[in-house]
C-alpha cells in the first residue's frame, strides 16, 4: 500500500511540475510554422495568405473585440503601427464583423490587413489557447516567437523588436 502511494504521490508530483512550466512559459518558440489562409475582414473575396508576407518580418496579432485584454494591448499596437517599424497583421478571432468594424472605429486600425477567423480555424493551426495571442515571423516566414496573452512594452521592446532587426 505505501509503494502505491508513493507512486502516486511521485506521478501527481511530475503533473504538476509538467503543468507549472507550461503554465508559467508565456513565451515559447513554437514548432508550427503553417501556412494561414483566411478571408480578409470587410471583403468579399480577397484572401490573407501568410506565404504572400514573406520578404518582410512581420507581427501577427490575434485579437477580438469582445476580449477586454485585447484592448489594453491594442494601444501599444497603435502606437508600434505610427513609428512604422515593422508590419502588424491581424486575425480577428471568434467575433462578428460589425463587432469589431465598431471596435476598431472607436480604437484604430494598427493593421496592415486583418484577416477574420469567426470558425476558430487559426487556432489548430498555430496553437491559438485564448486572446490576446501574437506570433513574430522573419522575413522568411519562419515562427520566430509565439506570446500568449497581453504584450507590454517591455516585451515589445526586448523580445519582439530585438528578435526582427
Amino acid at each position: 500500500m505505501k509503494i502505491i502511494a508513493t507512486a502516486l504521490l511521485v506521478c501527481f508530483l511530475t503533473f504538476v511540475a509538467i503543468f507549472t512550466k507550461v503554465l508559467l512559459n508565456k513565451n515559447t518558440v513554437p514548432n508550427n510554422t503553417a501556412r494561414i489562409v483566411l478571408p480578409i475582414l470587410f471583403t468579399e473575396d480577397q484572401v490573407f495568405d501568410t506565404n504572400d508576407l514573406i520578404g518582410h518580418p512581420y507581427i501577427l496579432n490575434v485579437f477580438a473585440s469582445w476580449c477586454t485584454t485585447c484592448q489594453e494591448e491594442h494601444k501599444l499596437w497603435v502606437e508600434v503601427a505610427k513609428k512604422k517599424t515593422i508590419k502588424i497583421y491581424g486575425i480577428n478571432y471568434l467575433d462578428t464583423e460589425y463587432k469589431v468594424k465598431e471596435w476598431l472605429k472607436k480604437h484604430g486600425d494598427p493593421y496592415t490587413k486583418i484577416a477574420k477567423d469567426y470558425s476558430g480555424k487559426v487556432g489548430s493551426i498555430l496553437g491559438v489557447t485564448a486572446v490576446p495571442e501574437t506570433f513574430v515571423f522573419d522575413k522568411n516566414g519562419k515562427m520566430l516567437l509565439q506570446i500568449h496573452g497581453n504584450i507590454s512594452k517591455d516585451i515589445l521592446e526586448n523580445q519582439i523588436l530585438k528578435l526582427i532587426q
